[in-house]
């Protein structure tokens, strides 16, 4: 970018240099080009703000190649960053979009922490609750794309189950298959512990 940007500067004073010689008068030629680059300028505003904002993105890596973000609903992982859009592949349907780079104030990034809820009978013992939370924890870590699994605690009261959170890190980009391959090792302990899964009930008392 550095060496193409002087390439430029070095070919424009070239040409100014060279129509002097020749006695074009560059003075008057640079007062009419200074009106003619405000006219584009405004025209290309926002083209513009994307190549200044490319510049920073850079300088200051805000993201980088090969991390995951977030922009008005979608995460994806950045696949190239260029002067004036960023490209980025979706992780749920693998489409790729152009983020302009503009927008850059919308754009979050995604961690690498993942939260599910295992939610468990209000029956259910705190004893038989830790125990199997355990066995759900150990399982999790063996999965190939799982950095790390803990059990945080209670996590919520809900009406027909008592919700405790587990909080996995794993790669941003696969988020979702890891989602899943954790709901599917919830369920298998659970079935193995005989314990089923609560649903919502509603109880009718009747004089």
């Amino acid at each position: 970018m550095l060496k193409s940007i002087i390439k430029y500067v070095i070919i424009i004073i070239t040409v100014l240099i060279l129509l002097q010689i020749n006695g074009v008068n560059v003075s008057s030629l640079l007062a009419g080009i200074g009106i003619l680059s405000v006219v584009i300028g405004l025209a290309l505003q926002d083209a513009l703000k994307d190549i200044i904002r490319g510049f920073n993105i850079l300088a200051d890596s805000y993201f980088k190649v090969g991390d995951v973000i977030k922009y008005n609903g979608i995460e994806g992982k950045v696949m190239a960053i260029g002067l004036q859009t960023t490209k980025v592949k979706d992780i749920t349907n693998q489409n790729v979009i152009a983020i302009a780079n503009r927008n850059i104030e919308q754009v979050a990034i995604v961690s690498n922490q993942l939260d599910i809820e295992v939610p468990l009978s209000y029956e259910l013992s705190q004893e038989k609750a830790l125990e199997v939370l355990n066995r759900i924890v150990e399982e999790i870590k063996g999965l190939e794309k799982v950095e790390a699994c803990d059990y945080i605690g209670l996590n919520k009261l809900d009406d027909s189950s008592l919700n405790y959170l587990l909080r996995i890190n794993c790669d941003p980009s696969t988020k979702y298959q890891t989602k899943r391959d954790c709901q599917a090792i919830i369920m298998k302990v659970l079935e193995q512990a005989k314990i089923e899964v609560p649903y919502k009930q509603i109880d009718i008392h009747s004089k």
